[in-house]
């Protein structure tokens, strides 16, 4: 479609095979010079009875390609996905299964291509955009990313190994492209958090790309847990 997907990520994990998508046209610079995003896809689908097809948009940072929800996510339940022992399942012919097989993929070609959109892509630019003027800080001392860290941690109620692997992502973050060398803001933390994908569980990614939108989209009394968080 318009949008020109490349996959760019495919997982497999027990339960789960998981593919990410990026778009090739629609792409721009994010919170910084040289800090470059695109509208992604995550299309996740299980074969062992553990869920549905499950198709979200994203907000991708090309550099290290960690996802970010944009809000607009769809869960389609099919029969080749249930259980082996299921009851119902066994009395199902080939030809009922090859059916509900076109539906779905009726259904899934509808809507990657309403995810092709890029409304809720330019407005997540936006506000990427404003939370990297959001709270600077040249501050890069072991204690000031630390802080740092633990008021991410308040803010997601996150436990102490994740708050620590929130630390590793933010030191990560700051030799990054757009990120090394300037100051620290929102849009640094936000990349932090979603950073942790590329350490954690591949079953706990979308959890933390649910995360990071949490971060960009933060309430004002939620800023009270970073004391160098002021509005520019």
């Amino acid at each position: 479609g318009t949008a020109q997907w490349e996959a760019k990520r495919v997982d497999f994990t027990e339960k789960r095979m998981y593919l990410k998508f990026v778009s090739k046209v629609y792409q721009s610079e994010g919170a910084a010079v040289g800090d470059m995003v695109g509208l992604g896809l995550s299309v996740s689908n299980s074969e062992s009875g553990h869920g549905a097809v499950t198709v979200e948009q994203l907000l991708m940072t090309l550099a290290c390609l960690n996802g970010m929800t944009l809000g607009n996510k769809s869960r389609t339940a099919h029969l080749g996905g249930a259980k082996l022992e299921d009851e119902v399942h066994a009395l199902l012919t080939d030809e009922t299964k090859a059916l509900d097989n076109q539906a779905l993929a009726s259904k899934l070609r509808d809507i990657v291509g309403n995810y092709s959109s890029t409304d809720s892509f330019d407005a997540a630019v936006t506000k990427f955009r404003e939370a990297g003027k959001d709270g600077m800080t040249d501050d890069t001392t072991e204690k000031s990313l630390t802080d740092l860290s633990e008021g991410v941690g308040r803010v997601l109620n996150l436990s102490k190994p994740e708050r620590a692997s929130v630390l590793h992502s933010l030191v990560a973050t700051l030799r990054q492209a757009g990120y090394v060398n300037n100051p620290i803001n929102r849009a640094t933390l936000t990349n932090a958090v979603t950073g942790v994908q590329n350490i954690c569980n591949i079953d706990d990614r979308g959890l933390w790309e649910s995360r990071g939108a949490k971060i960009l989209n933060m309430s004002n009394s939620a800023r009270g847990n970073f004391p160098v968080l002021q509005a520019a």
